[in-house]
């Protein structure tokens, strides 16, 4: 995992726990409750998935013995290399990043 990865994980980490203490603001006035709801709906998707991804790379960079980094200080692993059972981490990682993030 990259140092953007490290710091999408925590960002997203900073502003779900921002979200959970400071309550949503109300919907204008006039919009349709499915609209409403779909909004919820993408929203918490979306911080699923900005913590998601970012652990399933760092998962990844772990089964594949790549160190990772954050300004100089090298993170634990967060698996053994090559345990067995992880391999998959790496299509999801991608799968995720790469189409999943972008339809939303």
């Amino acid at each position: 995992m990259t140092l953007p990865g490290v710091i999408v994980l925590g960002v997203a980490v900073i502003r779900l726990l921002w979200r959970l203490k400071h309550p949503e603001p109300a919907p204008e006035a006039g919009l349709p409750p499915w609209q409403i709801a779909s909004a919820r709906v993408v929203h918490w998707l979306l911080y699923l998935l900005l913590l998601v991804i970012p652990i399933l790379g760092w998962i990844n960079a772990s089964w594949r013995g790549l160190p990772v980094m954050m300004f100089g200080l090298e993170l634990p692993k967060l698996i053994a290399t090559r345990a067995p059972g992880w391999v998959w981490t790496g299509d999801v990682h991608s799968l995720l990043a790469n189409y999943v993030m972008l339809t939303l």
